[in-house]
């Protein structure tokens, strides 16, 4: 059904049986209303309450398009239809950080909470929000740009009692072959359903918080002040990196598993918000303000650095060479590219970015007229990486 005003785009307001308009002409009748001066939003509950055994499973949204909000709907449907709440006890809780498409109504959303902001207020605010309405002893952080399937909450509540403080799931990415991700999933529970499930942690492969578990016992030890267990200071990126360095320090266990089987489009948000490049280097900014610590020269009277100290040196400035040089645009949505002599070369898959020594998270967004600066290369495979290492 179209909108009634323009004709071209699906309508998605209404009274739930006869629709009228789309997002975009119901907004500008919106905008051009007398505003009335609303209340405060505020958020409502017992935010220390815990019930044993619950999960709390916190959806960040920003739905820009109707591609985002599809997905945002698998995410939740994959989420009922895959999880026993008898076996599994959850609620899903949603924050809605200012979408400008909207379902017919917030039941739509099926969720048990919902907190609406009328603005992006960014991810490390709405993960706060969303742990501070909680009242599952088990909390999880579940992008709306994934799905789950049968056995992901027990996987993770299974490595929660089993002595990690927080674990996150190894998704399989949409590269190469997206609908078969329900059948691949099948196939790597089946995989480790008989195994323990320490066997399936991956402590040095890269890290992705598009699906994270952790008790709210982390938040008491180690969060910040009555806020939650994010910096706020992060609008969308580096809150993750930050949180797990702060839990080094605490000396927390955390691991990726590969046992939990999810599906995630990555950065499918960010790839719609032509800031991202922008809040990004903020990010990255404030990052470094936070963790980095001038290195005192070397001057007269010091010591040298010994053979050992000088390789540490040369490998970290390799590796920070890397990093500057993998990038992406928005342009080219989840495609990762490593600049090598002036040539972009596609990396194919996380596997290639994890034998190169780089994560998810550690590339550079440019601009559409940075990246057509380059030519293309060969794509980069596991049969010829070592070309590029």
């Amino acid at each position: 059904m179209l909108c009634d005003n323009c004709h071209k785009e699906p309508a998605v307001y209404g009274d739930g049986v006869t629709w009228k308009k789309c997002a975009k002409c119901y907004y500008l009748e919106q905008k051009n209303k007398p505003q009335e001066e609303k209340p405060a939003i505020k958020e409502e509950g017992e935010p220390h309450k815990t019930i044993p055994g619950l999960t709390s499973i916190i959806i960040p949204v920003y739905m820009l398009n109707y591609p985002l909000f599809h997905m945002t709907g698998n995410c939740i449907g994959s989420v009922r239809e895959h999880t026993d709440k008898k076996i599994d006890p959850y609620e899903i809780i949603i924050i809605d950080n200012g979408s400008p498409v909207q379902p017919p109504s917030l039941n739509s959303y099926y969720a048990e909470k919902i907190i609406k902001w009328d603005k992006n207020e960014g991810v490390s605010k709405a993960w706060n929000a969303g742990i501070r309405m909680s009242f599952g002893e088990y909390l999880v952080l579940l992008n709306n740009d994934t799905q789950v399937y049968d056995g992901w909450l027990s996987k993770i509540k299974e490595a929660l009692d089993g002595g990690l403080d927080l674990v996150m799931a190894k998704p399989m990415y949409s590269l190469t072959e997206p609908f078969a991700r329900s059948v691949e999933a099948m196939r790597e529970k089946s995989r480790w359903e008989r195994l323990p499930i320490a066997e399936s942690f991956d402590k040095t492969g890269p890290t992705d918080f598009a699906c994270v578990g952790f008790k709210k016992q982390l938040v008491n030890e180690i969060g910040i002040e009555e806020k939650g267990l994010f910096r706020e200071e992060f609008f969308a990126y580096c809150s993750d990196v930050d949180l797990l360095k702060r839990m080094d320090q605490a000396n927390k266990k955390y691991a990726v598993c590969k046992a939990i089987p999810i599906h995630h489009i990555i950065d499918a948000t960010g790839n719609n918000i032509s800031e991202t490049p922008q809040i990004m280097n903020s990010d990255k900014e404030t990052f470094k303000k936070l963790w980095e610590k001038p290195q005192p020269a070397i001057g007269v009277g010091q010591a040298p650095l010994g053979s050992t100290a000088v390789a540490k040196l040369s490998l970290a400035v390799v590796d920070e060479k890397k990093v500057d040089n993998l990038v992406r645009t928005n342009e080219t949505g989840d495609k990762l590219y490593l600049i090598k002599n002036n040539t972009l070369h596609w990396v194919k898959n996380p596997q290639v970015l994890e034998a190169l020594g780089l994560h998810f998270g550690e590339e550079r967004t440019v601009d559409k007229n940075e990246f057509a600066k380059y030519q293309y290369g060969d794509p980069i495979d596991m049969i010829n990486i070592s070309k590029y290492r």
